[in-house]
């Protein structure tokens, strides 16, 4: 059975990762797919298998084995595409954020090969939907703004210090 995959990250070792349809993650092989024809945010139909990697499996469940080249026809219009891409942007970022204790926007940015900006934008769509958590850090009582701003799954990471 096809699953529509949107991706999320495309290395330029030929791989990729993505989300289905049902918001799990997958991994696309270099043997599944033409890079040169994909980029972050297309979606593409694809062929799925649990992951055999059982430690990896966790993190990214399903494993492509056949690729579908996106359609190239019939362009989306542009805010489609834009809202594809920022859907993409924040799954980038929301991953990274769960693959880790805690994070500044900067951190993220760095893992995720994206601007900073983008980044804290993306994660205050994430922490506005409920799905992290996020800490403002003041250097000095009388500060109106925060001096820095941690991004994290869920509070308990702030205080134990560990992923659960």
């Amino acid at each position: 059975m096809k699953h529509d995959i949107t991706l999320t990250h495309v290395n330029a070792r030929g791989f990729a990762f993505g989300v289905t349809d049902t918001g799990d993650r997958a991994f696309l092989p270099p043997h599944a797919v033409n890079m040169s024809t994909m980029k972050v945010g297309d979606t593409v139909s694809a062929q799925l298998v649990v992951n055999p990697d059982e430690a990896q499996r966790a993190t990214t469940r399903f494993m492509a084995v056949v690729v579908d080249a996106p359609a190239q026809d019939a362009p989306a219009p542009a805010e489609q595409s834009e809202a594809g891409e920022m859907k993409a942007r924040d799954l980038t970022v929301y991953n990274v954020i769960c693959e880790s204790t805690y994070l500044t926007a900067s951190e993220i940015a760095e893992v995720a090969g994206l601007d900073s900006k983008t980044v804290h934008n993306s994660a205050n769509r994430l922490f506005k939907a409920g799905k992290i958590a996020r800490a403002d850090v003041h250097n000095k009582p009388d500060q109106a703004r925060a001096s820095f701003v941690l991004w994290a799954k869920d509070g308990a990471r702030f205080v134990d210090g560990e992923q659960s």
